[in-house]
């Protein structure tokens, strides 16, 4: 039954996309999109500044919202979703810092460029394709059916002892990772004294 539900569910944002993408791309947008808090977290906040002081005619737009528990907030959370897809389909570039479904699951214009920063500093615990089928892990099954961690252009990563834990958790090459870290090392590193 479960598996049903994603064949409809798909289908559903696959049918409603093809008509949002007809609305012509803001080559001046991006859309942050993050499901880890409700708030703009500070990477997002960092990456604005940065782009504001180099190109104030760059517009950005935030959608950041939790998926809480329970099946009428996963309902619910239908309309975050719909919001996620009406902003990739008129954005030229998404950046995201976690799983996002509308990301992963549909067929974009060619021109929507992503960028997954990931939400931690570094990449050692296993996750995504690392813990498929096990306790800790998604099923397989589900996995390949919501299309986990595709449709991604270009990935952050905390430096080359990374590599393999992005790799293996994205299940993607060497040439997707960019190996700048994320802003908040910099928050980290200019305020050591204040942060002690």
């Amino acid at each position: 039954m479960k598996i049903i539900a994603i064949y409809l569910f798909k289908a559903f944002l696959k049918f409603i996309y093809f008509f949002l993408k007809l609305i012509p791309t803001n080559n001046k947008k991006i859309v942050f999109i993050s499901r880890q808090s409700d708030e703009i977290n500070l990477d997002f906040k960092m990456i604005q500044e940065e782009i504001q002081r180099r190109n104030k005619d760059i517009k950005m737009v935030f959608l950041c919202k939790r998926m809480k528990k329970g099946l009428l907030n996963q309902a619910l959370y239908l309309f975050t979703i719909l919001r996620q897809m009406q902003a990739l389909a008129t954005s030229k570039v998404a950046i995201i810092d976690s799983y996002i479904v509308p990301v992963c699951i549909l067929k974009h214009k060619k021109s929507l460029f992503v960028l997954q920063i990931w939400h931690s500093i570094g990449k050692i615990k296993k996750s995504g394709y690392q813990t498929l089928d096990t306790s800790s892990g998604r099923s397989s099954k589900i996995a390949k059916l919501m299309c986990m961690h595709k449709n991604y252009d270009k990935i952050i990563a905390g430096g080359e002892a990374f590599d393999e834990f992005y790799e293996k958790g994205f299940n993607v090459g060497k040439d997707k990772l960019l190996h700048y870290g994320l802003p908040r090392i910099d928050y980290l590193l200019n305020n050591e004294q204040k942060l002690k």
